[in-house]
């Protein structure tokens, strides 16, 4: 009877050979199922992109004058059998394209079929990696041209390249359509179009469009319906005569790090509207109302305006964030984006350029404003700065000056105010917070101003200013042209001026008001109708040498306790 040990002997019995080769067996099952296993990982981790498709490969001349047209577009048509595929061009090349001419033009949906280069459908992956080359379109009289068409795409990269338009050299004279020789703007020259496409463009330059550099969007077509989901970064786009980048309605976008300048009328090109750095066409999809997200962006030279929302007409996105991006001289319209949920600007600098926010909260943003108006209208601005550029009182300009549209509140919290002030010789309405003409109601709390000016009344609608908790430093103005008051809470206010024939009414409570110094032309405490409750007033001031002439021998500050 074996022990207990030889119960458990393997069927192969002691033999040290067999022994041996049944180890080795099961080694090489385990390596096999190891290395079979990871074969497994490995295919469905790698990008299935499917056919690699190398441009130096194919029949492309790449050498910046010879028409690749004819190869760029059988390369999208094999491309397009397949549904996906990964496609490289030659290092640093520069392809050059002539679209076909057409005696008589139309109008799709889509770009032409004709005018489109490298137009993609119903992939489902597609890697576009330009590898530092450049596509530049020959001047042509076509009213549209696409050298990018994504539709339908999903999954898709286009990066690393560069497109040229031919915005300079194009023939902008009449054309015929459907049998008519008409005028036209010629405005649908587009670096790429991205309808109903979910995907990322990155690292790509475009410029010189006859209208935009990208145009993205949701889309209807032959009644089906396509969504667009779009990251756009690390991109540049400039010289583009209608936009910079056109977002029509999607299911959410993303621009970050990217660079738009010159947009509109610029360098030998005449511009067509929008001449805008990002339009928001939300109105011209489908209805989706995805939100957008913009951060970290350059705009400049924008000649009409950096960002806009073309009209007023829903769907807008459900949320709006504009974020660590700067503007110079280019202006921003938020106004006509209405029943969203909210709108967030944050962390921005605005150079020489006008935030029309409208029912916005705007937070931590720098403002050097120029010599310009910038309108205001319901929106809640905290922790900004805001800086003019001071007029001088012989000046006909109209200086730097807020101006409201709506009779909608506006607030400003923790702000700084510096030379926000309008030229009083040439007009007295004209001052840095211009209530006279337009009806402008805001509210400031725990504010600073230095010369800064402010006028109300003369409207049909009345314009109302408050002020809780603030600061007026020397070389501030109060104009108040209206019976109504002007109130003023918690506030210190040092050596104000005012307007000699004023008729207002000024409602003080808890405020510390120091009148110090006698070249202050029209102090505040002499000119208008006072009411004050526990108030301290530091009068140092003699009568101005105009008002003796007028008959004011004193004036007294009556303080109820």
């Amino acid at each position: 009877m074996s022990s207990s040990g030889n119960l458990i002997q393997p069927i192969y019995g002691n033999s040290p050979f067999l022994q041996n080769k049944f180890s080795s067996f099961r080694f090489m099952k385990r390596f096999l199922v190891v290395f079979f296993l990871s074969l497994i990982t490995a295919a469905c981790c790698l990008p299935s992109y499917g056919k690699t498709y190398y441009l130096k490969d194919r029949n492309f001349y790449a050498d910046g004058k010879s028409n690749d047209y004819d190869a760029f577009r059988k390369l999208a048509e094999e491309v397009n059998s397949r549904g996906r595929g990964k496609i490289v061009f030659e290092k640093n090349k520069t392809y050059y394209v002539e679209v076909p001419e057409t005696n008589n033009e139309r109008s799709t949906s889509l770009p032409q079929d004709d005018v489109t280069i490298l137009g993609f459908r119903n992939c489902k992956k597609l890697d576009i990696d330009m590898n530092g080359a450049t596509i530049v379109v020959g001047p042509n009289h076509r009213m549209e041209y696409c050298i990018f068409v994504l539709f339908n795409c999903s999954g898709f990269k286009l990066h690393n390249g560069n497109l040229v338009g031919d915005a300079i050299g194009h023939d902008y004279s009449k054309v015929t359509r459907n049998g008519k020789i008409v005028d036209c703007s010629h405005e649908w020259g587009y670096g790429m179009t991205l309808r109903g496409s979910q995907g990322s463009v990155y690292n790509m330059n475009v410029s010189y469009m006859t209208g935009d550099g990208i145009y993205t969007g949701s889309i209807k077509y032959q009644d089906s319906v396509y969504h667009s989901r779009l990251n756009i970064h690390d991109c540049k786009v400039s010289h583009c005569r209608r936009n910079g980048i056109t977002i029509a309605s999607s299911e959410g976008i993303t621009i970050d790090n990217v660079n738009i300048h010159h947009i509109g009328t610029y360098d030998g090109i005449q511009g067509t509207n929008p001449q805008t750095g990002i339009d928001i066409e939300y109105e011209d999809g489908v209805y989706d109302t995805g939100d957008i997200h913009i951060i970290d962006c350059n705009f400049a030279d924008c000649t009409r305006r950096g960002i806009s929302t073309s009209n007023s007409t829903p769907p807008t996105p459900l949320h709006f964030y504009l974020k660590r991006s700067s503007f110079t001289r280019a202006d921003v319209l938020l106004n006509n984006m209405k029943q969203g949920e909210s709108k967030n600007v944050s962390e921005c600098v605005f150079n020489q350029s006008c935030l029309m926010a409208g029912d916005a909260f705007v937070q931590n943003c720098q403002f050097n404003l120029g010599k310009h108006i910038t309108y205001i209208s319901k929106s809640h601005f905290k922790d900004c700065e805001f800086n003019g550029i001071p007029v001088s009182e012989k000046s006909t300009d109209k200086g730097c000056a807020f101006a409201g549209f709506s009779l909608d509140q506006t607030t400003f919290e923790g702000c700084s105010f510096n030379n926000i002030q309008g030229n009083s010789t040439g007009n007295v309405v004209y001052q840095g917070f211009s209530g006279y003409i337009y009806p402008l109601n805001v509210e400031f709390i725990n504010c600073t101003f230095q010369n800064t000016s402010f006028c109300r009344g003369g409207s049909d609608k009345k314009s109302q200013f408050v002020f809780k908790n603030c600061t007026l430093e020397p070389g501030c103005t109060i104009v108040n042209l209206d019976s109504e008051e002007v109130s003023f809470s918690g506030c210190s206010l040092y050596d104000v001026n005012s307007y000699v024939t004023q008729g207002g009414h000024f409602n003080f409570i808890d405020c510390d008001i120091h009148q110090t110094d006698n070249n202050v032309k029209n102090p505040l405490i002499l000119y208008g109708t006072h009411k004050m409750k526990n108030c301290t007033v530091v009068n140092e001031i003699d009568i101005p040498a105009d008002a003796k002439k007028r008959g004011i021998k004193s004036y007294k500050i009556d303080i109820i306790k």
